[in-house]
């Protein structure tokens, strides 16, 4: 279900003071107010506001002190009527540079507080369209913040607005330098131990919407030979979202900090610092930015950044502390402004299934379809609900009025078309996409789908032919490889599946879907070889904290490599198991590095079968019970799960592939 949550403010608390003076009429409201701050989960790292924008509902804004000016959603312009210009210029991010429009909100209230003719950015290329369920409405940035003496105290999940000159604050607190755009102060950074112990002075950026510490171009030479080497993908304003993350890898190098002193405090860690742009000459774009400090180093503080009087300070939190889920305060206040009107249950139906309230979410969208029965948007998501609950026959049912075209706008078609190949409708899954080619000629997510059908009916030449045009579509000549590799398989030609197969692992090793069905497709000693070769080439280029250890041991597996299973086997496990609280959760992970090792298969069962009874109708705990079946020999049991996987996420190109190789080796075993 949803991939990103997010939450808002159940209230505000006021306290009496002198009024703000208004800046030309833009600022009005009491001295001070304080708001509550919502997170998407408990402990989440990014702290979002509710902002009244004079609509029927408020709206949820990230609080990012890091972003220069604000930004508003499309979908809040259009509610306030609102034309977007054209701007000159560019807005610079970590993830590049995007061309931009802005408007003018006409009104953001912050509990008490409004702000009046706000300029904001509409849009933004690497902005995310959802704070977990819930749709994300945009940022609010220093032109916002900047006109008050802004303080956060991230363990009582409250956020404080006070004029200028109206806080005290301990003589500690140090010069922090506003201009324009982005607030700095001076930190101390401290690294390593004994002989190697060093610090280093940096001016760095105060990013309340940042998640730890990231240091830019030459900012991190004081650290060089303490640093990690590796590739990850780097995300931010203008990263383009349509891409896969295969496409943002950058390489970049990784800091150990033991402490990190600003503000007047010394923080303890440690924490990981990013460095990117380390091998830049000189600093250019946002590089020309020494780094920045977040969520990492504040989150047991109270810090207060006044913009008026140039200072910044971390201070103790006063309390009291905070850890909830922010979807049920959001959900609360929802039902205390709405009831249970049916014409907004798709809203409810959101939170409900984000907190895995099947029962509640399925009963709200049911019957907001009674009122809005042409609610394309109201029918996937609750074909999504009940598919979650295991209704297999209901999630069907449900989409079937819907057309080709309404599939692909909620991107729903290929999981559709998917779902009717693997339940044998072939002809209705045909008959769907030659619509929506139709309806949406331009749609790359309908020549995928295309694609697949076209692979069930015995036309693979023509599967792969769509998917190239997909990719073209796109704009990504890498797109799509599982499915090249999948489709040039059943073509009968198995070295250009695998040579799919190896450009996804030398371009993405962070994950090991390559290497899992590689090791299916490999026959001689020299092939065997080149992958375990191409394997730690790929993913020695990762940090180490990063590396698949789940599918670099099942090659090492494959290949005898026992001493190599010990190594990633334990390293896998203390990394990916061991921080898990949830039962459900420790038992699935546990379960599936068992099997993939090969080890202790009886353990293996027990705790597959007890993820799956703990948490049922879940792919994933399903696709483990069926690799745990296999490596026992029971193919037949591990089919079974394996298609219910498949079928329960029908556009996962993994699961679906993963079915049809339990199949082929269990016809290979019955002949």
């Amino acid at each position: 279900m949803p991939t990103a949550l997010l939450a808002l403010i159940a209230g505000c608390a006021l306290r009496s003071g002198p009024a703000l003076t208004p800046d030309s009429g833009v600022v009005s409201g009491p001295g001070h107010a304080a708001v509550d701050l919502v997170r998407a989960f408990p402990e989440g790292d990014k702290i979002f506001v509710q902002v009244d924008l004079g609509l029927p509902d408020p709206g949820l804004f990230l609080v990012d002190t890091g972003a220069s000016i604000s930004v508003v959603s499309p979908r809040v312009a259009q509610a306030l009527h609102l034309s977007p210009r054209e701007e000159d210029g560019r807005i610079e991010g970590i993830g590049g540079s995007v061309s931009w429009a802005s408007v003018v909100v006409p009104r953001i209230g912050l509990g008490p507080v409004t702000l009046r003719d706000v300029a904001a950015a509409v849009d933004l290329q690497g902005v995310p369209d959802y704070a977990g369920a819930v749709p994300l409405d945009g940022i609010l940035g220093n032109n916002v913040w900047s006109r008050f003496v802004l303080t956060i105290d991230y363990p009582a999940d409250r956020l404080e607005l006070d004029r200028a000159g109206s806080v005290d604050l301990p003589p500690t607190a140090a010069p922090m330098l506003f201009d324009g755009a982005h607030c700095y102060t001076f930190a101390e950074l401290a690294a390593g131990s004994g002989p190697d112990e060093r610090a280093s002075h940096l001016l760095l950026a105060l990013d309340t919407g940042s998640r730890g510490i990231l240091l830019l171009g030459p900012s991190g030479e004081a650290f060089a030979d303490l640093a990690t080497e590796g590739e990850e993908p780097l995300f931010g304003i203008g990263s383009v979202e349509e891409l896969p993350a295969t496409a943002l890898m950058q390489r970049t190098r990784r800091v150990q900090l033991s402490s990190i002193a600003l503000g007047g405090e010394r923080v303890e860690g440690p924490f990981t610092a990013q460095w990117a742009a380390f091998d830049a000459p000189t600093a250019e774009g946002p590089a020309a930015m020494p780094g920045l400090v977040g969520h990492a180093v504040f989150a047991k503080h109270r810090v207060v950044l006044d913009f008026p009087g140039s200072r910044f300070a971390v201070l103790p939190s006063e309390g009291p502390p905070r850890s909830e889920d922010g979807h049920m305060r959001l959900l609360a206040d929802h039902v205390r402004r709405h009831g249970k009107e049916g014409g907004r249950g798709v809203y409810r139906a959101r939170l409900k299934a984000w907190l895995d309230d099947w029962d509640g979410a399925r009963s709200d969208l049911i019957a907001h379809l009674a009122l809005h029965p042409e609610d394309a948007e109201a029918r996937v998501l609750l074909a999504r609900v009940v598919l979650a609950q295991g209704d297999v026959d209901s999630y069907g049912e449900t989409l079937a009025p819907l057309s080709g075209g309404a599939l692909a706008d909620h991107d729903e078609l290929l999981g559709f078309v998917s779902h009717l190949l693997l339940t044998g409708k072939k002809e209705r899954a045909r008959t769907l996409v030659d619509a929506a080619l139709l309806e949406r000629p331009d749609d790359a997510e309908v020549l995928v789908a295309r694609s697949e059908v076209f692979l069930a009916t015995g036309d693979p030449a023509e599967a792969r032919r769509l998917l190239a045009d997909a990719n073209r579509r796109e704009e990504s000549p890498d797109g799509h490889l599982l499915r090249r590799a999948r489709v040039s398989l059943a073509e009968g030609d198995r070295m250009a599946a695998l040579s799919h197969l190896h450009r996804l692992l030398d371009i993405y090793p962070l994950s090991g879907f390559s290497v899992w069905f590689s090791q299916f497709l490999v026959q001689t000693d020299e092939e065997r070889d080149a992958l375990r070769a191409a394997l730690e080439s790929a993913t020695g280029r990762l940090h180490p904290e990063d590396r698949p250890y789940d599918f670099m041991m099942s090659l090492y597996q494959t290949l005898g490599d026992a001493p190599r299973v010990d190594e990633t086997l334990h390293l896998g496990m203390d990394r990916d198991c061991q921080p898990l609280e949830k039962e459900a959760a420790k038992a699935n992970c546990e379960a599936w590095y068992l099997a993939l090792a090969d080890r202790d298969l009886d353990r293996a069962l027990y705790l597959a079968t007890r993820a799956n009874a703990l948490a049922p109708n879940r792919s994933d705990y399903l696709d483990t019970l069926s690799v745990v079946r296999w490596r026992r020999g029971d193919l037949d049991g591990a089919l079974e799960a394996s298609s219910r996987a498949a079928i329960l996420s029908s556009d996962d190109v993994y699961l679906v592939w993963q079915r049809e190789n339990l199949s082929a080796l269990r016809s290979s075993a019955q002949e």
